[in-house]
């Protein structure tokens, strides 16, 4: 599903949008220089760019007519990802020139918590979905109905994703448009809501796998007695078998899904199941239950935590070396280096492991490579080509017969898998030791400064619900004095401990600014005033 792909992008992307705007001088570029192009462009170019782009390329098979050239797989590919990409690049354009995430809040009001993320989207998945159309008819669907079910398969699996991160967007406004309400929660509660976005993801993830995949329970019957055979005999227990429907873009293929027991799920494609005879069916069920026996999935998660701990690290380290905009650029660059190469070596090993348990399991020498050749037939690939996530058919095969029959490489095989194991383990435990020293070695925070950022959080938040309508005046003017309040008690602390720092300054004519709000007009005066001295 490349358009799910680009969704996962975008949304990155809209969460960058902030950080990006500073470094690149674009904050609220967009919304003094343009007018109303800020929604023209958006409106009009995510919708309706990316099928153009795709359209003229797969022209003029995307109009229903047999085209010069045959559409071959690859030139099908590069429509798609032509397509994709200018929805990348529009959707770039939209967030940073045209800022387009605050454009759609200056419409909606400050309590609407997730609905800006929620409507920003909606042109993006629009024009997702429009880019199945000449893609579609180029490929030969030339009904209506097949045309907006093709638009459908698109739209749907975004739609289903854009639901949970609406609600984590949501969870975050109202942190960042409430600072008060948030620090007068207990500590317990703070954490919680912090780390529920992470807790939504993983326990949502199954059920969205689901819906996503748009999967079906596995009927009763042999097949589905010889699954629960595998698992009775694998010692694993509450895993639900799922059939992947994959309709006008057919597929063989099968993955598992759920890090605790009763999350656990396989999903089969229906293709897959028509197409593999009962040995080759148990053998690929096996491998998938071999995730689960193995812990693959948390080793999955437990080498990404490592790899942000210590991509965080080396953020820190590289801050005190380089200039703030270059640390921008290099962190997510090395953090995406690190991930690419270490998850692919990571991932080929444990499908390794996988095709081996399945072997093992259902005692059919063969059974998993005949399986895996027959595969191929049904996604069509070079015998010696790998992916990201999977070595190629014929190093999977050599692999098999060389455990089988080397004790030398089995044994050399077997230490890798342990080594690294530990190595995953070794490199969180060390970098989680090592932010905890760094934090004990950590000068402490003076008090005045912890109020003055109280105090700039409360400002920002006044400053956004400024810019957005429907807002309680009772509620502005509760962040406007809780702002005061902060800021009159940092300058207070400051004076006591130096009356000459540099930051008394800006915190004077910051409270300045905050006065002119409460219309204070000689307190202001005093305050820049004494900002002066």
């Amino acid at each position: 599903m490349p358009a799910l792909g680009v969704f996962f992008l975008a949304l990155i992307l809209w969460n960058l949008t902030p950080d990006l705007q500073e470094i690149l001088g674009l904050n609220g570029w967009g919304s003094e220089i343009w007018g109303v192009a800020r929604w023209v462009w958006p409106l009009v170019s995510l919708v309706l760019m990316p099928a153009l782009v795709s359209g003229l390329l797969l022209w003029p098979d995307s109009l229903g007519r047999t085209g010069k050239r045959p559409l071959t797989r690859r030139r099908w590919v590069r429509a798609q990802i032509s397509g994709s990409l200018t929805s990348l690049f529009a959707w770039a354009a939209s967030l940073l020139a045209f800022d387009w995430s605050g454009t759609v809040a200056s419409v909606i009001p400050s309590g609407a918590y997730g609905v800006t993320m929620l409507l920003a989207c909606l042109p993006l998945l629009a024009g997702l979905a429009l880019l199945s159309l000449p893609q579609g008819r180029a490929s030969g669907i030339a009904s209506a109905s097949g045309q907006r079910a093709e638009m459908w398969r698109v739209l749907r699996p975004n739609l289903i994703v854009l639901m949970p991160f609406a609600v984590i967007q949501g969870l975050e406004e109202w942190t960042r448009l409430n600072p008060d309400l948030f620090m007068a929660l207990p500590s317990p509660a703070q954490i919680f809501l912090i780390g529920l976005p992470v807790l939504l993801i993983l326990g949502l993830a199954p059920w969205l796998f689901e819906k996503i995949l748009k999967s079906t329970p596995l009927p009763a019957g042999s097949m589905k007695d010889r699954f629960l055979a595998l698992c009775q005999k694998s010692g694993l227990r509450d895993v639900q078998p799922k059939i992947w429907q994959t309709g006008q873009r057919p597929m063989a293929n099968a993955m598992m899904t759920g890090l605790l027991p009763y999350q656990r799920r396989v999903f089969m494609t229906d293709v897959l199941l028509d197409s593999l005879s009962e040995d080759e069916q148990d053998a690929v069920l096996a491998h998938e239950l071999a995730h689960a026996r193995r812990f693959h999935l948390w080793i999955y998660l437990l080498f990404c935590g490592a790899v942000v701990l210590w991509a965080g690290l080396a953020d820190e380290w590289l801050a005190k070396i380089f200039p703030e905009d270059m640390v921008f650029w290099i962190t997510p660059c090395l953090f995406l280096a690190l991930f690419y190469f270490g998850f692919r070596n990571l991932s080929h090993h444990m499908e390794h492991e996988a095709d081996l348990y399945s072997e093992s399991l259902c005692e059919k020498p063969g059974s998993i490579i005949q399986a895996l050749l027959r595969l191929r037939q049904h996604n069509p690939q070079p015998l010696e080509k790998s992916s990201w996530r999977h070595p190629s058919t014929l190093q999977r095969i050599r692999i098999l017969h060389a455990h089988r029959g080397n004790p030398d490489f089995r044994k050399r095989f077997d230490g890798k898998g342990l080594w690294i194991r530990r190595l995953i383990l070794i490199a969180l435990v060390g970098g989680g030791s090592l932010v905890s020293w760094q934090s004990w070695q950590a000068p402490q925070v003076p008090e005045w400064q912890v109020t003055a950022e109280e105090a700039i959080d409360h400002l920002l938040a006044f400053q956004e619900r400024v810019q957005r309508p429907n807002n309680e005046s009772a509620r502005m003017r509760e962040l406007i004095l809780a702002t005061e309040e902060r800021l009159v008690k940092s300058v207070t602390e400051l004076r006591t401990l130096n009356p000459k720092h540099p930051s008394l300054s800006p915190l004077l004519l910051q409270l300045a600014e905050i006065y002119d709000q409460l219309d204070q007009p000689w307190n202001a005066l005093a305050c820049r005033l004494q900002a002066r001295l």
